[in-house]
């Protein structure tokens, strides 16, 4: 029964992801400029783990705006792939996907600029879907604040 309900979890943490809205122009844009940005000599490992940072970190980035727009959701009518997961299982998924995405950076990244990109842009993603600031609902900062979350900021940080 723990592995079911462990796997189930895992499905529910994949959709809160909202994997399927973003992994198919994400990744291979970001795979691409990875590969072309990586020196060289970069290895398959150090490879994987920029990709694997862009993964995790747009995974928090969709996960904590699905949160976030929970209530906004629910009273539209609007399926919210949060509402099914409780607050701990919300804080785990956040937890996760931000250690990951920032751990990541720490492994293949030449100095601090890399990590640190990483954690403006999860600060970022915050800014964009979390009152007080909500920059989503703040006009031209929202499409800029979410470009620069999920797209600029990680091409400057792989760079």
């Amino acid at each position: 029964m723990a592995v079911a309900s462990r796997s189930a979890l895992w499905t529910r943490w994949v959709c809160l992801a909202r994997w399927s809205d973003w992994s198919t122009s994400k990744l291979p844009y970001l795979g691409a400029s990875t590969l072309l940005l990586a020196s060289p000599e970069a290895s398959a490992v150090r490879v994987l783990g920029i990709l694997g940072t862009v993964l995790f970190w747009a995974a928090f980035g969709y996960g904590i705006n699905e949160m976030a727009d929970r209530d906004c959701d629910l009273l539209a009518g609007k399926p919210n792939r949060a509402a099914v997961l409780s607050p701990l299982s919300w804080a785990s998924f956040l937890t996760l996907t931000s250690s990951a995405a920032g751990g990541l950076s720490l492994l293949w990244a030449a100095d601090a600029a890399a990590p640190v990109i990483v954690g403006v842009g999860l600060l970022l993603a915050v800014a964009y879907s979390v009152p007080p600031l909500r920059l989503k609902e703040r006009g031209v900062l929202g499409p800029v604040a979410g470009a620069a979350s999920q797209w600029v900021l990680p091409v400057l940080a792989i760079s």
